[in-house]
């Protein structure tokens, strides 16, 4: 997984970088995950869907592999 933080102060940015990498996170399951922490040299946070400004063009495939052939033809095989 990857995320985005946009940090308003250097010293927040050196606090949260200095707690979270290297961190171990444990799942349900027991397994680990090292956090890793990098600074981006391009400082711009991506945009995300709800904050766009152009609004996204709907798929004109969504809500359609109901009536798929090829899907259809793999559902009859299970």
């Amino acid at each position: 997984s990857r995320a985005y933080l946009n940090f308003t102060s250097l010293d927040a940015l050196a606090h949260f970088a200095s707690e979270f990498n290297g961190h171990s996170f444990i799942d349900s399951k027991g397994n680990h995950f090292r956090a890793i922490v990098e600074f981006s040299p391009f400082q711009r946070v991506p945009p995300s869907a709800s904050s766009a400004k152009k609004p996204r063009r709907q798929d004109p495939r969504q809500n359609t592999i109901d009536r798929d052939a090829d899907y259809l033809a793999f559902l009859e095989h299970l």
